[in-house]
Formats: structure tokens, sequence, C-alpha cells
């Protein structure tokens, strides 16, 4: 099936199979769970291969989403489909509310500092309960040095720094222009090696937990919806 919509949202990913009738685990963050819904079609991409399917059926997961889709009947067919890259077309989405994004418009974001100088760019967002966390990617060159001042620390290419996404610390965030403008003394620098890890989440509750509880959020979708 060719698709003849446009697919700019990304859900997540295929992770394995489940059970013997086409059935497959698809990861994607709690928030989006509600956005997929039998008969929304999907597009599906492998590698730059890209087949376009339509949900049969889905269910919750303690892994995510089990779905279903018309077409495929086995383990074999549904096997093909693990690794893909799911996304939708923005007008099947859940309509947001102002000051709310979807993580795709947030990742790829140029990430700068109050004056200017650029802290890195957005390559992942993470869900920690509290808040969003934005993991950003330093630049080639070494972040600014009124940054380096503040944190006791420097950043170099590859390292990744989080920006917890509250106002405080998120000053500006514009997705149309794919610009986010941040306090620098806000930002948390984790052991290298150690982004992703548990360790790097709870720095970024931790943070989070130091504020007064009264900042705004930016955020994908409300409370009320995770």
């Amino acid at each position: 099936m060719q698709a003849n919509f446009t697919a700019d949202i990304i859900l997540g990913k295929i992770s394995r199979t489940h059970g013997v009738r086409g059935i497959v685990v698809l990861r994607i963050e709690a928030s989006m769970r509600d956005a997929v819904r039998e008969g929304l079609p999907l597009l599906l991409d492998s590698e730059g291969v890209q087949k376009a399917l339509t949900v049969r059926s889905c269910s919750n997961h303690r892994s995510g989403l089990l779905v279903s889709f018309h077409g495929i009947e086995n383990r074999e067919q549904a096997q093909a489909l693990v690794g893909s890259r799911v996304s939708m077309s923005r007008s099947e989405a859940p309509q947001l509310e102002e000051g709310e994004y979807f993580d795709c418009d947030v990742i790829g974001c140029e990430v700068l500092a109050g004056d200017g100088s650029p802290v890195g760019k957005v390559k992942e967002v993470l869900a920690t309960g509290a808040n969003d966390v934005y993991v950003v990617e330093a630049p080639p060159t070494t972040v600014s040095a009124g940054q380096e001042a503040s944190r006791g620390a420097s950043a170099t290419r590859g390292q990744e720094i989080l920006v917890p996404a509250i106002s405080t610390v998120v000053l500006e965030l514009n997705v149309e222009e794919k610009r986010i403008v941040v306090d620098p003394t806000g930002l948390l620098y984790p052991e290298p090696g150690h982004t992703e890890s548990r360790k790097s989440r709870v720095a970024a509750e931790a943070r989070v937990a130091a504020e007064d509880g009264s900042a705004q959020e930016h955020r994908r979708r409300s409370s009320s919806d995770e």
C-alpha cells in the first residue's frame, strides 16, 4: 500500500512481535497512546523503505501498545516490521493546547543561551513524570564561558546536556523557527557515558524538585493526558 498522506509526526518504533497472529509492540510515549486507534493510517519506515498500513486494533501494553494491521496476518509478516519507525499525519493527531508541542517538533531545535551563544541541538525528549527534559548535543566547540563559569564544566562535541523543560530554564521555545533559548544556569551536565541512564533522569527530576513548584512547564501534552 502506497502512502497518500504526509506522515510528519513520529510516534515511535516497532520493537518486537507479540504472539503468532501478526501483532507487534509499538514503543510509544504514554501521552501519545490515545492517538493510535482503529482505522488510523500509519507510515512505517525501515531504513528508507516505507510501507503504509492501517491499524486494525490496538491495546495498552507495559512496553507501549499492542498493534495489529490490516494485511499483517502472522508472525513472519510482523517480524518484517520490527525496527520500523512509525509516523502519522499531523491532521490525525490530537489537538494541542497553547504551549504544548510534539516531541518531533522539539527535536532538531537549536538551543541558545540568553546571550546568543550556542548550547547545542535537541536530539531527544525524555519524559521524567514531572516534566519533559530535552537532551541536547553540544556543538563542536566548547560551550560559552558563561555556561562554563555557571556550572564549573565545559561540554565538547558529543557530550550531552540536559535541559529541564520548565519556564525558569526554557526562556523561549519557537518550534516554527526551530529555536530554544535557555538560562544556562539551569542546565544539567551528566557524567560522560551516563546519559539516558537512570542517574540522568534522577538528576533531572532532582533539579525540578528544587524549584518552588510554580514554574510553568513546556510540555507535549497536559498532565491529564498522561
